[in-house]
């Protein structure tokens, strides 16, 4: 496809008009461009092009124009992938050395294998919806709830974080409240308190469990406004299709998409409840 083909699909008239939204986007920043803005740029500007810079500009025109809504249905999701080849433009090394090359990211001396891009993406979602609780699902040794009570600290954030697993301790660490527990069994247990935990609330699953057993489970706990995100979601696409198409989730693509089409382990996976 053609860049001017590119362009009116994403409703630009020319090259001209294009450049000119993104001269009105970049100087909002403080006419700071980004990588991208630059390459996107020289590629308007009549640069040499490959067929990997004109796929990126599809998307990053459909950007542009504010055409691709915040939020959608799992089945509006899969319509605009359906002319994706694949269902995230991270590249395959990029996401296998996203969480270390070697030694795991660690926080307070303490694992935390959340990726670059999650390290990235919750501070925004965090800052967005200011939750008053944090279930995280799959705890592991807690280095993920650590930087995540440090971040709400940050965020001036009263919050409580609970951590769930059954490799921890049941005990106390400041915000965080570790619970060792069957994910699933604690959630069935904790969704009658719901009224007693502040809002909005987000819910991270992250143990790899029976994904549509933890949704049915969350079905109580989760009320409209509140957050949850799938991570390590590649496979798991077919159990959040079966589970989602029908359950009052919309996909958060300011997040999923933040990077590029779904850079995140979090793949369909950020979801608001509505």
């Amino acid at each position: 496809m053609r860049t001017r083909e590119i362009l009116a699909a994403a409703g630009f008239a020319d090259e001209t008009a294009a450049l000119a939204r993104i001269g009105e986007i970049v100087g909002g920043r403080g006419r700071i461009p980004t990588y991208l803005d630059n390459r996107m740029i020289d590629v308007l500007r009549g640069g040499s092009a490959s067929d990997r810079d004109m796929e990126m500009l599809r998307h990053y025109a459909r950007r542009l124009s504010g055409t691709t809504p915040r939020f959608c249905s799992w089945t509006q999701r899969e319509e605009q992938l359906a002319g994706f080849k694949c269902d995230t433009e991270l590249d395959l090394h990029s996401m296998l050395y996203s969480q270390g090359a070697g030694d795991v990211f660690q926080w307070r001396g303490r694992d935390c294998f959340k990726t670059l891009y999650e390290l990235a993406l919750y501070p925004m979602l965090v800052a967005e919806i200011r939750p008053g609780s944090l279930i995280e699902l799959g705890a592991g040794r807690g280095g993920s709830a650590a930087w995540f009570a440090d971040l709400c600290k940050a965020l001036d954030l009263p919050i409580t974080i609970h951590a769930v697993d059954l490799q921890v301790e049941d005990g106390v660490e400041g915000a965080i409240r570790y619970h060792r527990r069957d994910c699933i069994d604690w959630v069935k247990a904790t969704s009658a308190e719901r009224r007693d935990r502040a809002s909005p609330l987000i819910v991270i699953e992250d143990f790899h469990g029976d994904l549509e057993r933890t949704l049915a489970a969350l079905d109580d706990l989760l009320q409209p406004g509140d957050y949850l995100v799938i991570e390590d979601a590649i496979p798991k696409q077919s159990a959040m299709a079966r589970s989602l198409r029908e359950r009052p989730y919309v996909i958060d693509t300011r997040y999923t998409d933040f990077f590029g089409i779904n850079c995140t382990s979090a793949i369909n996976g950020i979801l608001k409840r509505v």
